[in-house]
């Protein structure tokens, strides 16, 4: 949890975090329809960023040869989450439940609910791929554009979050945001999804 918290504060750009958002909202809104990038991407994140951590702790003293292998192997997550659909679906089911835990976490306090959840993401993704590709795309979207948010307004002055920095209503506006633009995003995904991936991908 610790690392997770110092790569949520992580110094970052003014054009990074416009960028960032504007990814958030693509995944948001179309994640549907770019569903091959969204888990070619996860795969890429969640190999590569794990592979650096743990090569940063046993070769501190050469990091562009970690950076470079971290890449490496996160180009190869990559793969393995697009050729391998049904285990990349179920990465992004697992994200997809936890970007739930991460926005539950603060209302229940219950640490293992982001296991709980990631789990139950990626165990439904085998039943209702559809729903759960939707679902999850939204959510994950909607959280990124709530943080980048929250992150621009940091930049900007008008927020200063310190680890006591824990008002109530800035907490619930964050959830609703993240709530509605989730919402939004399924209602747009569903309008306007046409064909399953899996049938998009047996027509080439």
């Amino acid at each position: 949890m610790d690392i997770f918290q110092q790569i949520l504060n992580f110094p970052i750009h003014l054009s990074t975090i416009f960028l960032v958002m504007l990814l958030g909202f693509l995944i948001c809104f179309t994640g549907y329809r770019i569903v091959y990038w969204i888990i070619g991407l996860c795969g890429f994140c969640i190999l590569s960023s794990s592979s650096f951590l743990l090569l940063e702790g046993y070769a501190t003293h050469l990091f562009p040869l970690t950076i470079a292998l971290s890449f490496f192997l996160g180009i190869l997550g990559s793969l393995f989450a697009i050729f391998f659909y049904k285990s990349g679906i179920f990465l992004l089911g697992v994200i997809g439940g936890f970007s739930f835990g991460i926005v539950l976490l603060p209302v229940m306090n219950i640490p293992i609910i982001l296991l709980i959840s990631g789990i139950l993401g990626g165990i439904l993704s085998f039943v209702i791929e559809k729903i759960i590709i939707v679902v999850a795309t939204s959510s994950i979207g909607s959280l990124i554009v709530v943080w980048a948010i929250v992150r621009l307004l940091e930049l900007i002055g008008i927020l200063s979050i310190t680890p006591d920095f824990e008002p109530s209503y800035f907490r619930m506006i964050s959830m609703l945001t993240w709530l509605g633009l989730g919402l939004l995003g399924c209602a747009i995904q569903y309008k306007y999804s046409k064909s399953t991936p899996k049938k998009r991908n047996e027509t080439l």
